[in-house]
């Protein structure tokens, strides 16, 4: 499955290790730190990898809410191919954008290597055939 990771670059540390794990089993996964290249153009390079994705994980933190630039993405998101899924995770004591605030999400009170692993596991076991995901 393509996965493009939608987050605040200052919560790179727990979204590397999400990825990580996600590319354990099997996964590709997009992140910007990981996929632009110096001298890239980074809109169109990060469209590009919403576009290819077929699951966009919201990382959604204080950082994230605080974000011009993972604003834009998850209007990127809800813009895009209608077929995508969109996975909300939030971790700490924030609120979920409005914007997707009738998309069921996943919270977490803080981060660790268990919340990394809950992620994974529940990723794994979605079955998208299921018409809830329409």
């Amino acid at each position: 499955m393509n996965i493009f990771i939608s987050y605040s670059s200052k919560d790179y540390d727990i979204v590397k290790e999400i990825a990580e794990k996600l590319k354990c089993v099997g996964h590709s996964v997009w992140i910007d730190r990981q996929q632009l290249l110096w001298g890239q153009d980074i809109v169109y390079s990060i469209k590009q990898g919403i576009n290819d994705a077929d699951v966009v994980l919201s990382v959604i933190t204080e950082n994230y809410n605080n974000s011009s630039y993972a604003s834009a993405e998850l209007g990127a998101v809800l813009l895009g191919k209608s077929n995508r899924k969109l996975l909300p995770v939030v971790i700490g004591e924030t609120n979920i954008p409005f914007i997707i605030s009738d998309i069921g999400y996943i919270k977490y009170d803080k981060f660790n290597s268990d919340v990394a692993n809950d992620i994974v596991y529940r990723l794994e076991n979605l079955d998208f055939s299921n018409k809830i995901y329409e």
